[in-house]
């Protein structure tokens, strides 16, 4: 190989590290998982608090991104925090596959029985993430307002509220409805501020 070519290659990978370092802004996947982690440890806090914890919504909203604070919702399985302490005692593991498919089939009363305080958790772990989203930035949508924002973060917050009383009350008609009314704040603003 001659000097030319070995220094074309060499020049080639360093390129290609720079470009890299600045897709990434010089962190790795590590440190993200890191801060999903510590965001999701927040989360948990403001949720044990169940009257909310303003201090920390406020300071874990200004620390982590949205996409961080919103990958509690993930699977168990991709990093979520997934439903109840118990990895894969309820199904699916994950607050927004559990959301939707209580949505849209009645669990059994054997299930909302014996996953009542998994499922309860869940619902704090929602309304904690509402908490801490009033205080994120509103993502910049053409057409969308930070009211319309708002509105959607109400709206998540109070089903969780609901989804909470109707898993109280062990009535799976009226967990199913709270459920559906629940996922339809999430399924609106996803289909306005994400997709």
């Amino acid at each position: 190989m001659t000097r030319y070519t070995r220094g074309l290659m060499a020049g080639s990978l360093l390129a290609v590290a720079v470009a890299l370092l600045a897709v990434t802004g010089g962190r790795s996947a590590d440190d993200d998982d890191k801060e999903i982690k510590e965001a999701q440890k927040a989360i948990a806090k403001i949720a044990s608090a169940r009257g909310g914890d303003g201090a920390t919504a406020t300071t874990t909203a200004k620390k982590y991104s949205l996409d961080q604070i919103m990958h509690a919702f993930k699977p168990r399985a991709k990093g979520g925090m997934g439903v109840g302490d118990t990895p894969g005692k309820v199904t699916p593991d994950g607050i927004e596959l559990k959301i939707i498919s209580m949505s849209k089939r009645t669990l059994p009363k054997s299930e909302l029985d014996k996953n009542t305080e998994a499922l309860a958790r869940m619902t704090e772990v929602t309304r904690a993430i509402g908490e801490i989203v009033d205080h994120a930035p509103v993502p910049k949508k053409a057409g969308k307002t930070d009211a319309d924002w708002k509105k959607y973060n109400d709206e998540m917050k109070k089903g969780a509220d609901d989804l909470a009383k109707a898993i109280k009350t062990g009535n799976a008609a009226q967990v199913k409805s709270a459920a559906s009314k629940l996922n339809d704040s999430c399924t609106n603003c996803h289909s306005d501020f994400r997709d």
